[in-house]
């Protein structure tokens, strides 16, 4: 029994020491890999493996380092990256050591072998440069040129970071990527490695940007009395005006304008031109803001003028009659020539063949309160000159024959001025996407401002309405009749349904507690529409669009926007562009440029808030902008309506980020 005995104890003792007297098992751990060849200013990932710890968490090495020193044996990070120094030590061997926290005890260590890297550097590392500019990039290796290196770029902007050649030079693009920036990447493969460096170039606006032959239209006032306007512009990107000319109609009475020369400055960090022309009617001062080098708005203003409309470069080899072929959604607004004059606002759609006739279609107006409801269309039109774009379009209906000069923008766009005596107007005519249409293809919230007349005066509408399956559910609309303004009344319901699936046309009605209001859309695609209000006490029109869901915060609205507001301030036309910068938390700064008779400049600084009941609407007061208050609606972080929403004035438009 006693030799048993000791005999237990014996036993006892050994397990006491192999669990180092404490009865515990014992910590290990291990490192992976045990070996590795890292060039100098590359990483290599290591992985400790701690067996039997109260955590796996470890403490990193370099030589004895902990975390090493990136100047002379490299670095590791706490999660075992290791970053081999710009130059190989003398030994080229370190010691990666891992020590766990459970048992300070034990460790493991991993051999690193520095081998000489590429060390890229590239010169410039950063830079401003103009839109259109060129910049050469060197590329050193270990202090000398590198050979063999690869250029690609990379930015917002899908196709549009500019052009680099194999030698390293840059070519910056002329409109501004999204976000501004455009990031060069140079690499270089030495053996098994592949090493790179970058350089960051933010582009800027120049006069290359505003280069080559523009469609516009003009709305506004001359004078008292009302005018639209198309035609086509000639910039030589050096700041030059080598040509255009205009179709104006003015109360019914009709001119040509040609612009036989002028100059062109740019402020770079806006995107805001101001273009001093000269034409055989005298000289006109233009003012522009771009949203990319194909699109922009524009204004002109002073001795008692006031006018603003859109600007878009033309695709010169579709200036043919083979280019004006497909369907068309049209959407044209202005006055009447009855007296006293009346707002009349027309939308339609209609196909045309590419050989000079337009063989269906239908036209909804509001002539001062007459209405005119699916009138069918045809027509023809001539061929657009090869110089200008210019064509004509004559459209017959129930409505009557109307003439419109046109001028082909591309393949999808024309910009379109009434050339009859019975009325003024001016619009765009844009091809349609994605028909036949039905009335379960709209769905969503609906985001839109109108613009027109009421018998008040100047009317304005914005708001959002959540649509689906014909029902018109719920949503909330504000209203400005001529200074008087109504916000956010509550859609209570209505209905909309497709009527004609070819065009599109769909006729609705939103209600608005006791009251309605009837509209009728023709659809650009399944979620933009042109809309016309189709009652004898209101006539408005405008854009409407499906919200993409904005995040209802104010980080929604960040970056630099082109605006565009249109209206009456009192009894006068007063047109607005300009750059408006939201910091994406709650402030939002600018500069316009605003006729109204006269022109000045203004500098605006404002705090803004974006409903989060209402992912749609944004409320901001502008204090510099003579205490102009608006309410925004919120199509997408792209582009936002405008409505002013106080009673200094009636004030409608958008914004649309720069890019």
């Amino acid at each position: 029994m006693r030799q048993l005995q000791v005999l237990l104890v014996l036993v006892a003792l050994i397990f006491l020491v192999a669990c180092g007297g404490s009865g515990k098992t014992t910590v290990s751990i291990t490192l992976t890999p045990a070996t590795a060849s890292v060039a100098t200013t590359q990483n290599q990932q290591f992985a400790a493996t701690v067996t039997n710890g109260s955590t796996s968490a470890v403490t990193w090495q370099v030589n004895g380092i902990i975390f090493g020193d990136p100047s002379t044996v490299g670095s590791i990070n706490a999660a075992g990256l290791y970053t081999a120094p710009t130059a190989v030590p003398n030994p080229p061997t370190v010691t990666i050591t891992a020590v766990p926290a459970a048992d300070s005890t034990k460790s493991a260590t991993a051999t690193v072998t520095i081998t000489l890297g590429a060390n890229l550097a590239i010169s410039p590392s950063s830079l401003t440069m103009a839109a259109g500019a060129q910049q050469p990039f060197t590329v050193t290796s270990n202090g000398t040129a590198a050979s063999g290196v690869a250029y690609s770029l990379s930015c917002k902007t899908v196709g549009g970071c500019g052009s680099v050649t194999s030698a390293g030079v840059y070519t910056a693009p002329l409109s501004v990527p999204a976000g501004g920036n455009v990031i060069l990447t140079a690499t270089l493969t030495l053996g098994t490695g592949t090493f790179s460096t970058s350089a960051t170039i933010t582009i800027q606006p120049s006069a290359q940007t505003l280069t080559g032959q523009y469609a516009f239209y003009f709305a506004g006032q001359n004078g008292g009395v009302p005018f639209h306007s198309a035609g086509t512009i000639s910039f030589d990107g050096t700041g030059n005006v080598t040509g255009g000319s205009e179709d104006v109609n003015s109360g019914g009475t009709l001119s040509t304008v040609t612009i036989t020369s002028g100059t062109y400055t740019f402020v770079a960090t806006q995107g805001r031109v101001q273009a001093d022309l000269h034409t055989d009617h005298g000289d006109v001062t233009w003012y522009l803001v771009l949203t990319n080098r194909s699109h922009g708005f524009i204004e002109f203003g002073g001795s008692g003028a006031s006018a603003s409309g859109t600007l878009d470069l033309q695709d010169s080899t579709q200036f043919t009659p083979a280019a004006v072929n497909g369907s068309y959604t049209f959407r044209v607004s202005g006055l009447n020539t009855a007296s006293p004059a009346k707002q009349v606002a027309i939308v339609g759609a209609f196909t045309a063949d590419g050989a000079g006739n337009v063989t269906t279609g239908l036209l909804d107006a509001n002539d001062g309160g007459t209405i005119s409801s699916g009138q069918a269309l045809s027509g023809t039109f001539t061929a657009p000159a090869a110089g200008s774009g210019r064509g004509t379009l004559t459209l017959n209906s129930g409505f009557g024959t109307q003439t419109f000069a046109y001028y082909v923008v591309d393949a999808t766009r024309v910009k379109l001025v009434e050339t009859d005596a019975n009325r003024s107007t001016a619009g765009d005519a844009v091809v349609q996407a994605n028909g036949p249409y039905a009335t379960t293809d709209f769905h969503g919230s609906l985001v839109f401002v109108l613009s027109g007349m009421s018998a008040n005066g100047t009317l304005g509408l914005g708001g959002v309405a959540i649509i689906g399956s014909g029902t018109i559910t719920s949503g909330s609309i504000d209203n400005n009749d001529a200074g008087i303004f109504t916000p956010a009344q509550t859609v209570t319901g209505g209905n909309y349904a497709v009527q004609d699936a070819a065009t599109g046309r769909t006729t609705g009605t939103v209600t608005l507690g006791g009251s309605s209001i009837a509209i009728v859309l023709y659809p650009l695609s399944d979620t933009s529409f042109n809309v016309l209000e189709a009652d004898a006490t209101q006539i408005a029109s405008g854009p409407a669009q499906i919200s993409s869901g904005a995040s209802g915060t104010n980080s929604t609205l960040n970056g630099k926007y082109s605006v565009n507001l249109a209206g009456v301030v009192g009894t006068t036309q007063e047109d607005v562009v300009g750059q408006l910068v939201a910091n994406g938390g709650g402030v939002i700064t600018g500069v316009l440029d605003i006729t109204n008779g006269g022109a000045n400049t203004s500098l605006l600084s404002s705090p803004y808030s974006v409903s989060t009941s209402s992912t749609a609407i944004l409320k901001s007061g502008f204090a510099n902008f003579n205490s102009v208050g608006f309410n925004l609606y919120i199509v997408d972080p792209s582009q936002v309506f405008f409505l002013e929403n106080d009673s200094k004035g009636v004030l409608t438009g958008v914004m649309q980020l720069q890019n």
